[in-house]
């Protein structure tokens, strides 16, 4: 065999093999999700049912809250609150497919490349519904923050007149920019009893810091805003007579505050978690604690906004007198009236 006849020979052995292989090597990209550690891939069902439980009690008592907000006139001091029940939601959907051991298996069982397309999905919008919700908190403080400490500039504020505009286009950043970079990422996954967590690279570890960072400055700037906001709010209340308008901005600063605080107590254990998966050290047992932690906050936030804002609870009375008066039986007697139900108070 002559030189130029074996090159050609060996040129198409190599094509013929590269394209043997190319499929097999892509399904072993996205198809393989083997155990993150040996014997840690059982399903637990006792933090599956704690955590599911708290996440459906969540989305219930946001809807029933959405349905209240509906009813109260004021819409646009409201708008940071619907939204945030609205994420709420989302955050609690995302824990149930993403914690959800059943879920995962179900997923597993797929053929390839669907599960490492879902678990890409799912992880997702994980990370944009928790930076959606460090958004919002931010924009409420900054909102919160020129109402209470600069109250001649409130109406004439950028952030203020445009809160619609401002609040959508970040979301609708988020929803772009995190899946984006976790694909540009890369990411392998492997499973866990807690969930189908990413696998320990160079890049990835470099994308969970960027979040950690995002974050921590966030709470940073937050805490720092509620600080003096909360300076201010004290002078406030040692005034003789608050009424109107100012009475207002106190009730929806002090629960801003309030919400705002438990927002960052409750997201402690994830950035942990986070930290610790930066420096590439998984714990299975603080990233299950941290997700049952955060899937109360949607219930907590409700429960802060019922407590500093006491026509929420005239509605509620309100509203619950309507469905009693609406059901009850008609006059046995036909001469008999029943008395008409009270019109609603906004």
């Amino acid at each position: 065999m002559t030189l130029p006849s074996f090159c050609r020979l060996y040129f198409v052995l190599m094509c013929s093999e590269r394209l043997m292989f190319t499929p097999q090597l892509s399904l072993m990209d996205y198809g393989d999700i083997v155990a993150c550690k040996a014997n840690f891939t059982d399903c637990k069902e006792a933090f599956t049912v704690v955590s599911d439980t708290l996440n459906y009690l969540s989305i219930i008592i946001n809807l029933l809250h959405l349905v209240i907000l509906r009813q109260i006139n004021d819409k646009k001091s409201l708008w940071i609150t619907t939204n945030l029940s609205i994420l709420n939601i989302c955050n609690n959907i995302t824990s149930i497919l993403l914690y959800n051991c059943y879920i995962t298996e179900t997923i597993l069982k797929l053929q390839a490349p669907a599960p490492f397309w879902i678990f890409i999905t799912i992880t997702s919008l994980a990370g944009i519904s928790a930076l959606s919700r460090y958004l919002i908190l931010l924009l409420s403080s900054i909102e919160q923050y020129i109402g209470v400490c600069h109250p001649h500039s409130y109406k004439n504020s950028f952030l203020v007149k445009n809160m619609k505009a401002v609040t959508c286009i970040s979301i609708l950043l988020l929803f772009i920019s995190v899946p984006t970079c976790l694909i540009m990422v890369g990411p392998k996954f492997c499973h866990s009893w807690v969930r189908a967590a990413v696998t320990y690279t160079g890049r990835t570890t470099g994308f969970l810091a960027g979040f950690l960072l995002f974050t921590s400055l966030v709470s940073i700037i937050i805490i720092l805003l509620m600080i003096r906001m909360w300076k201010k709010l004290k002078f406030m209340m040692q005034r003789p007579s608050v009424v109107g308008n100012q009475r207002k901005v106190q009730s929806a600063s002090t629960y801003i505050i309030w919400t705002t605080c438990l927002f960052i107590l409750m997201s402690l254990p994830t950035l942990a978690s986070t930290f610790i998966q930066v420096i590439q050290v998984y714990l299975f047992w603080l990233e299950a604690v941290s997700s049952v932690i955060f899937s109360v906050y949607g219930t907590a936030n409700v429960a802060l906004f019922a407590y500093f804002h006491k026509n929420y609870i005239d509605k509620i009375k309100s509203m619950n007198k309507n469905v009693k008066c609406s059901t009850k039986v008609s006059p046995s007697t036909p001469g008999d009236t029943l008395p008409e139900c009270p019109a609603p108070r906004n």
